[in-house]
């Protein structure tokens, strides 16, 4: 039985991500048909399209890991200093939460600057 469970799991995965990205590739075609449709030119769908830059998404990206990794760390320690299996958890969950909010605040004052007029 296990080795059936064993041989489901990789065909099942690989499937699930071939059907999302056909559904995502569908919706993305019908999207595009729906605003020919419209009347819209190539030129405004260029623009639609084209993605804005991010410059701050990595930083983002990069804060909440580094507090991930500063919480992972912090529960190793405190797992060995206390022999408690729940710091782990506690930690990494509470350092991603406090990684998610600097990053949030950090691209709320970019955003102000921006708007601002003035650049980093």
């Amino acid at each position: 039985m296990e080795n059936v469970i064993v041989l489901f799991i990789p065909l099942l995965s690989i499937l699930s991500t071939g059907i999302v990205i056909a559904l995502f590739l569908y919706l993305r075609s019908r999207e595009r048909m729906m605003l020919i449709e419209r009347g819209i030119g190539t030129d405004e769908i260029k623009l639609l399209y084209q993605h804005k830059s991010q410059g701050t998404l990595m930083l983002k990206t990069g804060i909440v890991i580094f507090f991930f990794g500063l919480g992972l760390g912090l529960g190793f320690m405190m797992e060995n200093l206390t022999s408690v299996d729940e710091w782990m958890p506690f930690l990494i969950i509470s350092f991603i939460g406090i990684g998610f909010i600097a990053a949030f605040f950090y691209g709320k004052k970019h955003e102000e600057k921006q708007s601002n007029g003035t650049s980093d």
